[in-house]
C-alpha cells in the first residue's frame, strides 16, 4: 500500500473535518444567541442547560484545534519524506499525469502540496510511483 496516498487522505479527511467543525460551531453561536434573545423572560434557560451548551461549544473548539493540529503534523510529515527523495532517483507522473523519471534535485511546499523538482520537472510527492538509489 502506498505510504503518501493514506497520509494524503489522511490529510483530506482532516482538512473536511476541520471545516465541519468550525461550520457547526458558528452555527452553533447563532443557534444559542437566538435561542437566548427568544427565550421567555418569565422562564429563562436553566444554568445547567446554559452551561451544557458551553461545553459543547468548547469540545466542538477542541476538536477543530486538534484536527488543525493533525493536520499540520502530517504536512510535516510528508515533508520530511519528500526531503529523504534528495539524490535519489525516481519514477511517476507529473501534475499534467506524464511520466517523469531522474533524479531528485530539491523538495518544496506549494500550497497544500508537497512538490519533488525532478530534472526541472515539478512532480507532488502523490505522483512518486518508484523510489531507487542513485546509480552512476
Amino acid at each position: 500500500m502506498d505510504v503518501n496516498a493514506v497520509a494524503n487522505d489522511t490529510r483530506a479527511t482532516a482538512g473536511v473535518a476541520s471545516t465541519r467543525a468550525k461550520m457547526s460551531q458558528k452555527e452553533f453561536m447563532k443557534l444559542l444567541i437566538a435561542e437566548m434573545s427568544h427565550q421567555d423572560p418569565l422562564q429563562p434557560m436553566e444554568n445547567q442547560q446554559f452551561a451544557q451548551q458551553l461545553a459543547s461549544l468548547q469540545t466542538l473548539e477542541s476538536s477543530a484545534a486538534l484536527t488543525d493540529g493533525i493536520s499540520q503534523l502530517v504536512r510535516l510529515q510528508q515533508l520530511t519524506s519528500a526531503s529523504s527523495l534528495i539524490g535519489k532517483m525516481v519514477a511517476g507522473v507529473d501534475a499534467n499525469g506524464d511520466p517523469v523519471r531522474g533524479k531528485v534535485d530539491r523538495v518544496a511546499a506549494q500550497g497544500n502540496e508537497i512538490m519533488l523538482s525532478v530534472g526541472g520537472q515539478s512532480v507532488p510527492l502523490t505522483g512518486v510511483s518508484e523510489v531507487s538509489a542513485d546509480v552512476q
